[in-house]
């Protein structure tokens, strides 16, 4: 059954409950949650990052040593990797956040946007790819005009995509074709599924995919709102825009469409759970088995600017603009009724 909303019409839910709350004097752009959900890290454009451990009440602060923070993340077994905006990797203990490694990559200008992959192998910077344990430079690739997207698949994939450019490009580090698609519209966002089996486009008139073993469009949904990020989860995946949409794979059938207060800053996806935050500072939950929006409140004055979703034990962090200055909430997702 599809679960629709008006487009006035926001659903009622339930409040979070609260577990911790930290007052921030800079934001926090990226937040990570631990495979365990028993640990957290969040980053911030200063080049602090702030690791903590289930009761969540220590507090170890790292500093990396140049740059704002681009990217914080879990890394296999007991490790946490720190990307700054100038390339320097810093490779953690989870456990303590001491140092295990650190790489100065040496860019020539601070990148916009790092990823790092799973294992923890490759460093994503713009367009990009640097091999940790090779110590090289795997893939240099064409900067889109005003990039969009970038993400890591398979352990060997790479995509990049370009706003003004209408394309998305997946490029294979194993030596692979390279694939191109274009869109139509102006490409917001991109993504590819872990698998590397589907790329997809999020434009102003909607979402586009494309079957990369074939190159082929497997459908193309147009939406009542611009779409600004994508995300793939298990047989499915969301966009958000004003409504979060999101589409059964591989047909494409519409599971849920639903309406917030304003347009989305901030997706995530953890098993069968999405959060979703908004310009008005507003976090919703749905859990896609029900097609119920299981959680919804104001956490901030406006601006959630990054939320993280650990399905299993139900917490959510999120971080956004205060009256004053900026904060950090652990939430939990109450339990069914």
């Amino acid at each position: 059954m599809l679960a629709s909303f008006g487009c006035d019409s926001v659903p009622q839910a339930r409040a979070f409950e609260l577990v911790r709350s930290w007052k921030r004097q800079e934001r926090v752009d990226v937040i990570d949650f631990s495979r365990a959900g028993v640990a957290a890290v969040w980053g911030s454009p200063l080049g602090d990052a702030t690791l903590l451990h289930a009761p969540w009440q220590e507090l170890v602060t790292m500093k990396v040593q140049s740059g704002g923070v681009r990217e914080a993340r879990f890394t296999g077994a007991d490790r946490l990797t720190l990307v700054s905006e100038d390339g320097a990797v810093e490779v953690r203990r989870e456990q303590d956040g001491s140092l295990i490694g650190r790489e100065a990559l040496g860019l020539d200008r601070p990148c916009d946007r790092a990823l790092v992959s799973p294992d923890g192998r490759l460093v994503a910077l713009d367009a990009r790819v640097y091999d940790l344990e090779t110590k090289q430079w795997v893939l240099e690739g064409r900067l889109p005009a005003e990039q969009s997207g970038l993400a890591i698949a398979a352990g060997r994939y790479v995509l990049t995509s370009g706003y003004y450019d209408r394309r998305v490009e997946l490029r294979d580090l194993s030596g692979g074709p390279a694939r191109e698609w274009r869109s139509d519209e102006k490409v917001a966002a991109a993504a590819v599924s872990d698998d590397a089996k589907y790329v997809a486009a999020a434009t102003e008139d909607g979402m586009e995919l494309w079957s990369v073993d074939t190159g082929k469009s497997v459908c193309d949904r147009s939406t009542s709102d611009a779409l600004e990020m994508l995300r793939f989860g298990p047989g499915w995946i969301a966009a958000a825009g004003r409504k979060l949409h999101v589409w059964k794979l591989p047909g494409c059938q519409e599971l849920l469409s639903a309406s917030m207060t304003e347009r989305a800053t901030a997706l995530d996806a953890n098993g069968d759970m999405i959060a979703v935050g908004d310009l008005a500072g507003e976090v919703y939950v749905w859990e896609l088995q029900t097609k119920r929006l299981v959680a919804r409140q104001r956490l901030f004055s406006r601006d959630a600017r990054a939320v993280r979703i650990h399905a299993p034990s139900r917490l959510v962090f999120a971080s956004g603009d205060a009256e004053s200055g900026y904060a950090v909430k652990l939430m939990r997702v109450p339990a069914n009724e």
